[in-house]
């Protein structure tokens, strides 16, 4: 109720982490329980079961939902199993909206048939993303995959140095996007935190290669998301791709 309230588009809902879902059936009922209270806003499952510990069957999970939530919309699927993510892709002919949102599997999902995504590490070093993306499609594969390692290389410097949160944090303020300290339990990297994370960053050239290319935003998780997707919630029944990209969080080519 209060995110319809200030205007969203759509919500998303996750599944908790302390009591979880015995099946997919009770996770529909969760979801339903929530969807039900805004039945005119799209939503979305975020699932994560890296994160919530859940491993009930997200594709028994999505057909019993658009059976049961008339808002069903769709995921944000942030799993390392693709075979999953392809099969719901095809599911009911692909009418939901999908998300991936394992950023280091960039590559890997786009071959699965992804068109949006939703991460941490986008607004971190975007410029690698759009390069993976714009030689995959050009059907550059030995390009794509060099720039998919450097994200996960780069990915993996955060995840020494505190998590991709805190050290995300730190990295968006060293390149003069202040977006403030993580919430608890993550903590504020300390100033000898922060030179280490930029040394790190140093030996791996991500300064070099223009990995941290940013458009300034106080966002500091970044979407970059289909034109599809913001059709269904925005109800344009088509976007040219010069307005899609105008979007003022969009980052730049």
């Amino acid at each position: 109720i209060h995110a319809r309230a200030f205007g969203v588009s759509a919500i998303a809902v996750m599944a908790p982490t302390v009591f979880k879902p015995r099946s997919a059936e009770h996770m529909v009922q969760y979801v339903l329980a929530v969807a039900s209270v805004v039945p005119n806003l799209p939503m979305y499952f975020y699932h994560i079961p890296p994160l919530t510990g859940s491993t009930f069957d997200i594709e028994e999970f999505i057909s019993s939902a658009e059976r049961s939530i008339p808002s069903f919309a769709g995921l944000k699927y942030s799993d390392a199993d693709l075979s999953a993510f392809l099969a719901c892709k095809a599911f009911n002919e692909g009418s939901l909206h999908l998300m991936y949102g394992k950023d280091e599997q960039m590559l890997a999902a786009l071959a699965m048939g992804a068109e949006a995504f939703v991460g941490s590490t986008y607004s971190l070093f975007p410029r690698v993303y759009h390069n993976v993306m714009k030689a995959f499609k050009a059907g550059r594969f030995a390009d794509a995959q060099k720039e998919q390692l450097r994200s996960q290389q780069a990915v993996k410097c955060l995840l020494r140095h505190g998590g991709v949160i805190p050290a995300g944090r730190a990295l968006l303020s060293l390149r003069g996007v202040a977006v403030g300290p993580p919430r608890l339990p993550d903590r504020e990297l300390s100033l000898r935190q922060v030179a280490d994370l930029e040394n790190d960053l140093q030996d791996i050239g991500f300064f070099q290669v223009g990995l941290s290319h940013v458009v300034a935003s106080s966002l500091s998780t970044f979407l970059l998301l289909s034109p599809r997707f913001w059709s269904y919630c925005l109800g344009v029944r088509s976007w040219s791709p010069g307005q899609w990209l105008d979007m003022r969080f969009m980052f730049q080519n």
